[in-house]
């Protein structure tokens, strides 16, 4: 499912006019599908819609006259001045006009606040995914008095006060019940904390033949269908990874990946690690395959060690660096070395993350593919932008480093970001904030690690691990809330996670796919 911005969204509107199909065509779609979804929840209320100028207003427009056949008890109430409609939104006001459907100016209300007091339903089509600006009187106050009466609110297209292109909220936005996207999914509607506005959200689209967004490369992350596991198969079967990391101060991190691998599928877990903190982490879990390294004074993995890691990785099909390994100068300049010389697919998380400071370029050399797992702040790091910044045009900001350094970048944030070589970029939709604990990270590079083993190409371990990652954290959240979630709690999930998408794949497919009307 296709995720557009505002003007891409443009770019195909515009495209399916000059193919023939009609601006009023659109809008009459717009209309029809969010009627035939709404019907029910107004059918006996008192329905006021706050129509705008834009199409977003034609669509409410639409709406209105559909509902009016129907016998429901409505308002119009324009926002702004109806002298400014033009085109298809023009001729719908006319047809009101000639219909004689109750409608008012907002200029007209001496007391909005009880004059919404008349109404059950408010159907939004004030702004659209237009809006650029912060939002300005009368509207603000409009807004704010809608939101605080708790009335159920239905959006078109997007909740007005969403910006469309990020997510973000241009002073205040209407806290919709349902919204209808129209013609595509747009950024504002899945991205923090746009969705968290949108409500229930769901897709019309128009009628537009698939056709006219092939140029699109920003897609929902829909889960892949595992094959079945093997029954003669045994712990050789499967794709041999190995994880480096760990010192002194940090020993959860290698610990948390080496068994995520394990718990996530994986059957055959090697850890080279500092030789100081085997002992404590096999106290843990020794199920893992330990190659115990030499430490440098801080207790961090010696430089020395360079030739034994890669003996080691020879017959392993994929290596993950940097989980725990600290930032001190003589480990972070290891990872530089065995970025360049493992001739393999490597995943590259955490510290070692940071090593990469400046060395972008070093990556271009590689021949395998590298997988990224920053957060937002190593991402920072990595680009010399701030967070914020780089919230406000992830996606994009996401699709040109995976292209630029010809890298897998997964983005982790509270919509984790897949983003490609090849320009395609993935939007997760699994996942809550139960996992917004330390460790939790470490845990997805291991579930990534063990998509790999169980056969998935390296491409679809990206996807599928922040996939069950973030399905693991909603069945926790189920089962036991959000709140107090920690890292072993995550770890213990995963194998009932796997359990249940294999048992369950079209339901939760259908479950984080965004239903079509």
């Amino acid at each position: 499912m296709n995720i557009v911005s505002n003007e891409e969204m443009i770019y195909i509107e515009n495209n399916v006019i000059n193919s023939g199909i009609s601006q009023e065509i659109l809008m009459e779609n717009a209309g029809l599908g969010i009627f035939h979804l709404i019907k029910e929840d107004v059918k006996y209320k008192n329905v006021l819609i706050l129509c705008g100028s834009g199409n977003n207003g034609g669509d409410s427009l639409v709406i209105a006259r559909k509902l009016f056949s129907l016998g429901i008890n409505l308002e119009i109430l324009f926002t702004s001045g109806v002298d400014s409609f033009r085109g298809s939104t023009k001729k719908n006001l006319d047809i009101i006009n000639k219909l004689g459907i109750s409608q008012k100016s907002i200029a007209d209300i001496e007391n909005f606040n009880k004059h919404l007091d008349n109404f059950d339903i408010i159907i939004d089509g004030i702004f659209g995914t237009g809006l650029n600006k912060i939002i300005e009187q009368p509207i603000f106050d409009i807004i704010k008095i809608i939101n605080e009466k708790n009335k159920f609110i239905i959006s078109i297209d997007i909740p007005s006060g969403v910006n469309g292109n990020s997510g973000k909220i241009m002073g205040i936005a209407l806290k919709s019940n349902k919204t209808i996207a129209l013609g595509n999914l747009k950024i504002g509607n899945i991205l923090y904390p746009g969705t968290y506005y949108s409500g229930n959200l769901y897709l019309n689209n128009l009628s537009i033949s698939r056709k006219f967004n092939e140029n699109i490369k920003t897609f929902i992350n829909s889960p892949i269908k595992y094959k079945d596991r093997d029954e003669n198969s045994h712990k050789g079967s499967f794709r041999k990874v190995l994880f480096v990391g760990g010192s002194k101060k940090y020993y959860g991190a290698p610990y948390l990946n080496a068994v995520s691998f394990l718990k996530s599928g994986g059957s055959y877990s090697n850890l080279a690690c500092p030789e100081g903190i085997v002992a404590p982490i096999a106290l843990k879990a020794n199920e893992i395959v330990f190659h115990p390294l030499k430490e440098t004074r801080e207790g961090s993995i010696s430089i020395e060690n360079l030739k034994e890691i890669l003996d080691i990785s020879n017959d392993k099909e994929l290596c993950i660096i940097g989980g725990g390994l600290s930032r001190e100068e003589e480990p972070q300049r290891l990872v530089n070395i065995l970025v360049s010389k493992i001739f393999k697919p490597i995943i590259i998380d955490a510290d070692g993350l940071v090593a990469l400071k400046d060395k972008m370029d070093s990556l271009l050399m590689r021949e395998y593919p590298t997988i990224l797992t920053p957060h937002l702040g190593e991402m920072s790091i990595l680009i010399n932008k701030s967070v914020e910044e780089i919230k406000e045009d992830i996606i994009n900001i996401s699709r040109y480093f995976a292209t630029r350094y010809r890298v897998i970048l997964i983005l982790k944030d509270s919509r984790t970001i897949i983003a490609y070589p090849n320009g395609e970029v993935f939007v997760n939709l699994s996942g809550n904030s139960a996992l917004s604990v330390a460790g939790s990270g470490d845990i997805l590079t291991g579930v990534i690690a063990a998509q790999f083993a169980l056969g998935l190409s390296i491409e679809e371990s990206a996807r599928m691990g922040v996939f069950i990652h973030g399905l693991c954290g909603d069945l926790l959240k189920d089962s036991v809330g959000q709140d107090g979630v920690m890292a072993q709690d995550i770890l213990n999930y995963l194998p009932k996670t796997l359990k249940y998408f294999r048992e369950n794949y079209s339901t939760i497919k259908n479950k984080y796919d965004i239903e079509e009307v």
